[in-house]
């Protein structure tokens, strides 16, 4: 299985190999084995991210006001 989507408009809360993120926006490339995927996301400050190699990956949707992530857009 093979899925790469832009995420949309809601933030995103990323849970990569232990590590928490919170998304506002980018892309997540999803294979079907493990540490083969990756993501690349502007978090709430407009800083852009990667991650690769994901062992262990849970996205849900952030449950929230996130006044940052309209002003990192």
């Amino acid at each position: 299985m093979l899925a790469c989507a832009e995420t949309d408009a809601e933030p995103k809360v990323i849970h990569a190999d232990g590590e928490t993120y919170i998304a506002c926006g980018g892309v997540l490339s999803v294979h079907s084995a493990p540490g083969t995927d990756e993501g690349f996301f502007r978090d709430p400050h407009g800083a852009k991210h990667h991650l690769s190699k994901i062992r262990s990956l849970t996205i849900t949707n952030f449950e929230g006001d996130t006044p940052e992530c309209k002003a990192a857009r």
